[in-house]
C-alpha cells in the first residue's frame, strides 16, 4: 500500500505533515533550506517515486536520470538556492525511495527498468540482413523477450495498482478506493 508521506493541497502544493517533522532527514531539509524550498523539493521526491500516473505526470518516465528530469522540469530554480549534491538531500531522496518501495513496487520497477533496456537496445540496434554476419536472429530473440517482458510489466503493474488501491473504471478512468479513515 502506498504510504502517505507527503500531503498536497488541491493545487498540488506540498504541505508540512507530521511525517516530515518526524523524519530527521526531511525535517533537517525543512530547517536548512526553508519551508518554501523544502516543500518544492518534497514534491520532486514524490514525483520521482510515485508510480501512479493519475497523480504523477512523471510516473512513466524512464528511471534513468528521473530525479534530474523531474527537478529540471518542475523547479529548475532550486538548483540556485539548494546544493542538490548535499549528502542530506541525497540521503533523504534515498530514504523516500525506500519508504515508497513495497515488494510489488520493487518488482514492477525492476521489470520496467529491464523493459526500458530492451526497448533502448532495439531502438538503436543496427540491423544487418546479410547472410554471413546478419543479426536478425538476435533481434528476433530480443523481440520475443520484449513480448514476454511486456506481459510481465502489465501483470506487475496491475498488482501494483491493486496495492495502491486504484481501480480501473469504465471509460478508461481511474478511481482510488477510499480507506476506512476517509469514510468515517
Amino acid at each position: 500500500m502506498k504510504i502517505n508521506l507527503f500531503d498536497f493541497d488541491k493545487t498540488g502544493k506540498a504541505k508540512i505533515t507530521k511525517h516530515i517533522k518526524d523524519i530527521w532527514y526531511l525535517n533537517a531539509i525543512l530547517e536548512k533550506y526553508g519551508e518554501e524550498n523544502a516543500l518544492k523539493l518534497f514534491k520532486v521526491f514524490d514525483m520521482v517515486y510515485n508510480l501512479n500516473p493519475t497523480e504523477n505526470p512523471f510516473a512513466n518516465l524512464a528511471e534513468d536520470n528521473k530525479y534530474e528530469t523531474v527537478l529540471r522540469s518542475t523547479y529548475p530554480e532550486l538548483d540556485l538556492v539548494i546544493d542538490l549534491e548535499d549528502d542530506l538531500i541525497e540521503q533523504a531522496l534515498d530514504l523516500v525511495g525506500e519508504l515508497y518501495e513495497t515488494p510489488k513496487y520493487r518488482a514492477y520497477k525492476a521489470i520496467k527498468m529491464t523493459y526500458e533496456k530492451v526497448v533502448r537496445e532495439l531502438e538503436f540496434a543496427n540491423i544487418d540482413l546479410t547472410r554471413e554476419s546478419g543479426n536478425m536472429g538476435e533481434i528476433r530473440k530480443a523481440l520475443d523477450s520484449f513480448e514476454d517482458l511486456n506481459k510481465k510489466q502489465n501483470e506487475s503493474y496491475k498488482e501494483l495498482e491493486e496495492e495502491m488501491e486504484i481501480t480501473q473504471v469504465k471509460g478508461g478512468g481511474q478511481a482510488r478506493r477510499k480507506i476506512q479513515s476517509e469514510l468515517d
